[in-house]
């Protein structure tokens, strides 16, 4: 087995390509160095508050209508138990192995990014399960979409502490069974580690990266399956002159018509005549519909959601921000949020 890349993450810096080389285990995963620094800094400020007794949302306090009852500092560790607990009711057909590892990548890199106020240990706890391939039976129906992954999560969170199950070479078994087998010691969750777990949207994005990785997969593979169609049946290759695409300036038809250029030989190397000046609609306009795929994921090339250095990837920043968002730390007592958009990058 050819030996496979190793990915830092650090909550910024995430792309779908990596993503989908964890997905496939061609890649391993580490923890930052300056993330888990990040990550202690917002753990101290949980565990100041923490010790003053601070009434903060979701860390000594209830949850939704209870976010009005105080719970007593003993009970506080019970309180993340319980919600992952109580949020770990999904049903259906699990997860795909692909899509769990996607899963649990997107979710301890928001956690890496230490605005979630958990312990590092529990990231790498996370990255230990991708190493091991230890997979959270995670079923496909309980999301309540951009409210949150909540139960998909709490799939993934109570397996890791060991009281959920795992999908094993014979089905699924109990995940202490499984993590015991790999040497693994479940975390006991903190303050607030509950809630960092389950909140958030990463069970989608999962789902959505692994989707748009495929189908930029069959877009270049349609461009190549016409290319080597157009030159079987001696079609005309005008129609792919670059000035032909300057003129209408389509950036996913130009794409195609690169990739399709790059697979004809060099002229003179292959005697061909083309049987007509003008090929029929379907060879002379190969182009166009990976073009319409292409703008579905227009968002790819989009400049908005670049970093301000220019050799950063478009979806870099986008990405990050998107999977993240919804776990940024809760540390204070919570405010009523401005009314926003529904159409948001993150959704």
């Amino acid at each position: 087995m050819p030996q496979r890349r190793t990915i830092a993450i650090d909550g910024e810096s995430l792309t779908p390509e990596a993503v989908g080389q964890v997905a496939s285990r061609e890649a391993r995963v580490r923890l930052a160095p300056a993330a888990a620094v990040r990550m202690r800094a917002a753990r101290a400020i949980v565990e100041r508050a923490v010790a003053r007794g601070e009434t903060t949302y979701g860390v000594n306090t209830g949850f939704g209508k209870l976010a009005t009852v105080k719970v007593p500092a003993a009970d506080l560790a019970a309180l993340q138990l319980n919600l992952i607990r109580s949020h770990a009711a999904g049903v259906g057909p699990l997860a795909a192995p692909e899509t769990v590892r996607a899963l649990l990548l997107l979710r301890a890199n928001v956690l890496a990014r230490g605005t979630s106020g958990v312990r590092p240990v529990l990231a790498r706890h996370l990255l230990a399960m991708l190493e091991h391939d230890l997979l959270p039976a995670v079923p496909e129906q309980g999301s309540v979409g951009a409210s949150g992954d909540l139960a998909p999560l709490a799939h993934v969170a109570l397996a890791a502490i060991g009281e959920g199950e795992m999908i094993g070479l014979r089905g699924v078994i109990p995940a202490r069974r499984a993590l015991a087998a790999a040497g693994l010691q479940p975390p006991t969750l903190a303050a607030k580690e509950g809630l960092a777990l389950v909140n958030g949207t990463q069970f989608g994005a999962a789902i959505a990266t692994l989707a748009l990785l495929r189908a930029e997969c069959l877009a270049r593979s349609a461009d190549v399956a016409a290319a080597l169609s157009i030159d079987v049946l001696l079609g005309s290759r005008s129609a792919f002159d670059r000035r032909i695409q300057a003129a209408r300036p389509h950036p996913g038809q130009s794409v195609s018509r690169r990739i399709s250029s790059r697979c004809w030989p060099e002229a003179g190397s292959w005697p061909r005549t083309p049987t007509a000046v003008a090929s029929r609609m379907p060879i002379r306009c190969a182009a166009l519909p990976r073009s319409r795929a292409r703008r579905a994921t227009r968002w790819r090339s989009c400049g908005a959601f670049s970093r301000s250095r220019s050799t950063a990837r478009p979806t870099t920043r986008w990405f990050s921000h998107a999977t993240a968002r919804s776990s940024r730390a809760a540390t204070s007592t919570p405010r009523p949020s401005p009314r926003r958009s529904t159409m948001r990058a993150s959704q």
